[in-house]
């Protein structure tokens, strides 16, 4: 069966169609994993890890939309439930340029203008050269960017999405500390890591969306071969995947206990969490959120981390829009799932702190239920 009940699905194609009509569009058409899994339930071979039988999704809002599949997968769409039509081919050595522009031509048999992922924090799933046949091969189509539609519709999640997230930040809450307690001394970060994800993966979730273990100074994004040694703060980041959705935030851990710096520090950017979540509701603006951050942090003396924002959307991607920023005056919005990620970087290592949040009516709901207290590695 798919993710979600039918409904979920129609309920997507409304709001789709509503959405084309204001701005003119007559079809969606989408290439990359997470859009395909939205629109239509549909997933591809290896996510994004395998750029061989790419999925393709063509939708009106109007009626089911077309799946553009390669035949091997074409059993298993049939077997889950789709509810499309479901085309196929059969090369693996290119993608289906003619079977797409064949689909466009009948159904806008005098033109019309399909939207596309061409814009903001969008991929399409054709090289460009194969992109750029697909628009030659249709002079009267009109190709336009339908990015704003896609994040519009993406950006509120209905209940049973923002459930997915919820079960995903349980996951992570119990899998963290017990994945923390796993650790030791000596090991190094590379090692670290890969018990955070075989534990998120042992505690039930269908994956894991990322793993970053850091020590310290100089700061990367990824494990390195560093050892964690007494009196390091261990900065652990990572998410749990619950039917495609993502729920991920950070914790930090020290090798021993704790020093009173140490503390201090943690509470610092605890204290600026906290301030910045009274903020996240409805009808405030993502600068706005952005805002109190700074001002938080210019009362301790410190300056925001110059990483350009201090949270960001979770969803079927793990950082997605809206950001937290200065720049988005994207408004809040009941449905949303937010997280705030305020921190600094300093001799004692990462002190970076994450929370997410679904936005409701009323202010938010927590999804990172993880215990605020700096965990101890022995």
């Amino acid at each position: 069966m798919p993710e979600f009940p039918k409904s979920e699905y129609e309920e997507r194609r409304k709001r789709l169609r509503s959405m084309l009509e204001a701005r003119g569009m007559d079809l969606l058409l989408v290439s990359c994993e997470e859009n395909n899994r939205y629109f239509a339930g549909a997933k591809s071979l290896v996510t994004w890890r395998s750029f061989t039988r790419p999925v393709f999704v063509i939708a009106d809002g109007k009626k089911p939309p077309i799946i553009v599949i390669h035949e091997s997968l074409a059993d298993a769409a049939k077997s889950e439930g789709y509810c499309c039509d479901i085309r196929t081919y059969a090369s693996i050595t290119e993608p289906p340029v003619r079977q797409l522009s064949k689909i466009l031509k009948e159904t806008l048999p005098s033109g019309g203008r399909v939207g596309f992922e061409g814009g903001y924090e969008q991929r399409i799933g054709l090289p460009f050269s194969d992109m750029t046949a697909l628009v030659s091969s249709a002079p009267h189509i009109h190709f336009v960017d339908a990015s704003s539609i896609i994040w519009n519709l993406r950006m509120k999640k209905s209940a049973r999405e923002v459930d997915c997230m919820k079960n995903a930040g349980r996951i992570l809450a119990k899998a963290r500390p017990h994945a923390v307690s796993r650790m030791r001394s000596g090991m190094t970060e590379r090692e670290a890591a890969r018990i955070v994800g075989a534990t998120i993966l042992e505690f039930g979730a269908d994956e894991v969306a990322f793993v970053h273990v850091n020590t310290g100074q100089p700061h990367t994004w990824y494990p390195t071969d560093r050892k964690l040694s007494p009196g390091d703060l261990v900065y652990i980041d990572a998410g749990a995947t619950v039917k495609g959705y993502t729920c991920e935030y950070d914790r930090l851990a020290t090798v021993g206990r704790p020093t009173k710096v140490q503390r201090a520090l943690h509470e610092s950017v605890c204290h600026v969490v906290d301030g910045m979540r009274s903020f996240m509701k409805a009808n405030t603006k993502c600068s706005e959120v952005y805002a109190e951050c700074d001002r938080l942090y210019s009362q301790q003396g410190r300056r925001t981390a110059k990483w350009g924002r201090a949270g960001h959307g979770q969803g079927l991607l793990a950082t997605e829009p809206p950001s937290i920023a200065f720049h988005d005056t994207t408004v809040l919005l009941p449905g949303m799932t937010v997280s705030n990620e305020p921190g600094f970087i300093c001799g004692e290592g990462v002190f970076v702190w994450e929370d997410v949040y679904a936005i409701t009516s009323e202010g938010n709901t927590t999804l990172s239920i993880e215990p605020r207290e700096l965990m101890q590695i022995s």
